[in-house]
This record gives structure tokens, C-alpha cells and sequence, in this order.
């Protein structure tokens, strides 16, 4: 009898369990009915579900309209402490509590900022205007006119590299937009320019396609203009190029590879697949997905994995995923890649911190520390604190 008894609670249990989980889901369902699918309460609930230790706080949303034709740039800055905002030809500096401190009105049609502590650079990248700003957004300096400006690079507070294709030249100014060197272009068009951070070393890329062959060039230049190192590589695309110390690390489409500031090779890292997403952090570690257009039977590889290579050439792990990554971000010892509506993290090791449920049709994200991440849409941008 008493067996019985024990049998006969324990089935009523699992009966009133099923009965509650099935009144949650019709409590949901009936919620998402009353409020028409409306996208803020639906965002509301996306917000709060997350998989593995992780834990995201949306801190701040900042909308604003996006140009078109430049709709994969961003809108939103954020140097020193401080964000800014550049929307219906006005930019906005905000405090570290999102409130606005300044605006100023601003001429052109794609109106870029940079900057680095105090230094902030705004420049129209079609018409070639420069300004150098303080602080309090006033102008301390300008050049104006130029022409088509591609990159411009702040690696400092006392420097700015200008990459002016309308006439195929760099432009090392100061602080206060003068001129003090200029590098004349062997190549009308450059794919990538870089520079070290004490603006000693510049970098440009060049590819070159001819009948049935095409290669890839590498110039090194010093401040004064002087060209002090030139590499060649054919049948190779260089994707990118980071300057740490004297030392260039360049990546091909189908290696990785260090040379030291005599050209000298230090190491190379050969890729078994295909370069779909990168990421370099500001110290030359690199972190790829990796896929496998076709495969070999006799060498059965991973079809699709995140892989980290540190600033030496050494492998730090190799992650075998399921997913069609979109963008990877890598920086301050942090991971994340997005697949749909979805932000994956993992740590240094490549070990899954958690994933996030996020809206639809993000076109970038970026670390700004260890713990926050901007994640970047066609017309909002949204910062979280990583917990």
C-alpha cells in the first residue's frame, strides 16, 4: 500500500509539472499576442536569454541615421573615455554617463572622426577637409580641400597619417594638421596602410594583377619618406599587415608570416583552408575562421573552426565549430563572433564563455575593454557590459 502511495505522487508530480511548464508557454504565447509582436517587448525578452556563465547588461543604445552609400561605416566613436556621435550632419560628445557635453554642426557627406587621448581628427573623406579639434570641439587646426582622403591613422597625440589617394600620396602631418613629410606613391592605389605606433614605420599593401599572374607588395617607409624596405610575393593577396616594434606581421590569403626590419623572415604559418573572418589584436595575435571549400579523403580535416595564432607563429588552440560566422572581433584577451542573431564569446583558450540572443542585421561589433562591447547596427548602436 505504501508503495502505491509513493507511486501515485510521484506521477501526480510529474503531472503538475507538465501542467506549469504548459502554462508558461501559453502565459508567453498570449503575452506576444497582446502586445501585436510588438519589436520592443520581443527585444525585451531576447535580451534576457543567455547560455553558459556569461551575462550581458545593455548599457546604452544610441540611434542615429545611417548614409547609405557608406552604410558599413560607423557612426559612433568612442576615444579616451568618451563617445561621440555623428548623426544629421552634427557630432556629439557624451561623458562616461552618456551625457551629452558638446554638438557642433558639421559640412560634408561622409564625415569620419578619430583620435587618440586629447587629439580628435574629423576629415570628409570625398572632399578632403581635415580638422583638428580639442577637447571642447574647437578647431585648432585644418587642412582643407585635398581631394579623396581613403585612411586616415592616429597612433598618438602628436601625429596624423593621411592616406590621399586623390593624389597618390601620405601625408604625415601634426597635431595642428601641418604638413611635415610626405611619402609620393609608386602605386596610384594602395589596399592597406599601417604605421607603428611611435609613427616611425609605414606600411602599404599593393596588389597587382597582370594576364595570367598576380602579386602582392609590400613597401616600408620612414618618416622622412625614404623608402627602407620592399617585399614581393607572387600568386598572394596580403589581407592585412600589423606593425609591432620594427617587426611586420603580414597575412596572405593562404599564410601568416613575421620579418624583422631587415626583411628577414622570423616565421611562417601555413593555412590548410580558407580565410573566411580575421581579427588582429593590438599586439600582432590573430584569431581566423577558418573553412574547408573542399575536402581531401586521404586528410579529413575540420570543416569550419575559430583558430588562434599568437604574435611568435605559435598555435594557441583550434576550435571546431558549427556555425556561419559573419564577423569576428579579437581584442583585450576576448573573443566574439556573430551568426545570425547570435553573439558567440570565448576567452583567450578558445573555452566558451556563453551565447547571446541579439537583433537581427548587426554589421560589426568591437571590444572597447576585457568587459565592453559595442555591437553596431544599420541605424542603432549598443554598448554592453560583459558580467
Amino acid at each position: 500500500m505504501t508503495f502505491d502511495k509513493r507511486k501515485k505522487r510521484k506521477s501526480k508530480k510529474k503531472f503538475f509539472n507538465k501542467i506549469s511548464f504548459i502554462s508558461l508557454i501559453v502565459l508567453i504565447i498570449c503575452l506576444i499576442f497582446v502586445f501585436k509582436f510588438d519589436n520592443n517587448y520581443i527585444n525585451k525578452i531576447k535580451y534576457t536569454i543567455s547560455f553558459g556563465s556569461m551575462k550581458l547588461e545593455k548599457i546604452k543604445t544610441f540611434d542615429y541615421k545611417s548614409n547609405l552609400k557608406y552604410v558599413n561605416d560607423s557612426n559612433i566613436y568612442k576615444i579616451a573615455s568618451k563617445f561621440f556621435k555623428i548623426d544629421n550632419s552634427e557630432l556629439t560628445q557624451y561623458d562616461t554617463d552618456f551625457k551629452p557635453i558638446w554638438k557642433k554642426e558639421l559640412n560634408g557627406v561622409n564625415v569620419k572622426l578619430v583620435g587618440k587621448g586629447n587629439l580628435l581628427i574629423l576629415y570628409d573623406k570625398e572632399i578632403g577637409n581635415i580638422y583638428s579639434l580639442d577637447v571642447d570641439g574647437n578647431i585648432v587646426g585644418k587642412i582643407l580641400n585635398i581631394g579623396k582622403i581613403e585612411n586616415v591613422i592616429v597612433k598618438n597625440e602628436f601625429n596624423v597619417i593621411v592616406y590621399n589617394s586623390a593624389n597618390a600620396r601620405i601625408l604625415i602631418l601634426d597635431n595642428k594638421c601641418e604638413k611635415l613629410s610626405e611619402i609620393a606613391l609608386r602605386d596610384d592605389k594602395i589596399s592597406k596602410i599601417e604605421s607603428s605606433s611611435d609613427k616611425s614605420i609605414i606600411a602599404t599593401t599593393t596588389l597587382k594583377i597582370a594576364k595570367d599572374k598576380f602579386f602582392s607588395t609590400v613597401q616600408i617607409y620612414n618618416l622622412d619618406g625614404e623608402l627602407s624596405g620592399l617585399l614581393n610575393f607572387d600568386s598572394a593577396i596580403i589581407f592585412d599587415i600589423k606593425i609591432i616594434g620594427d617587426s611586420v606581421i603580414l597575412l596572405s590569403d593562404s599564410w601568416l608570416r613575421k620579418y624583422d626590419n631587415e626583411n628577414n623572415m622570423l616565421f611562417e604559418y601555413k593555412f590548410d583552408r580558407t580565410i573566411k573572418n580575421f581579427s588582429f589584436d593590438d599586439n600582432g595575435n590573430v584569431v581566423l575562421n577558418l573553412v574547408a571549400v573542399s575536402k581531401d579523403i586521404s586528410n579529413p580535416i575540420d570543416d569550419n573552426i575559430i583558430l588562434k595564432i599568437d604574435n611568435k607563429g605559435n598555435k594557441v588552440f583550434e576550435k571546431k565549430i558549427n556555425v556561419d560566422v559573419e564577423k569576428i572581433e579579437y581584442n583585450y584577451g576576448e573573443i566574439c563572433y556573430t551568426s545570425d542573431d547570435k553573439l558567440y564569446i570565448l576567452d583567450e583558450k578558445g573555452e566558451n564563455i556563453g551565447i547571446q540572443l541579439l537583433s537581427s542585421d548587426i554589421i560589426n561589433v568591437k571590444w572597447f575593454s576585457s568587459s565592453k562591447l559595442g555591437v553596431y547596427y544599420i541605424n542603432k548602436f549598443e554598448y554592453y557590459l560583459l558580467k
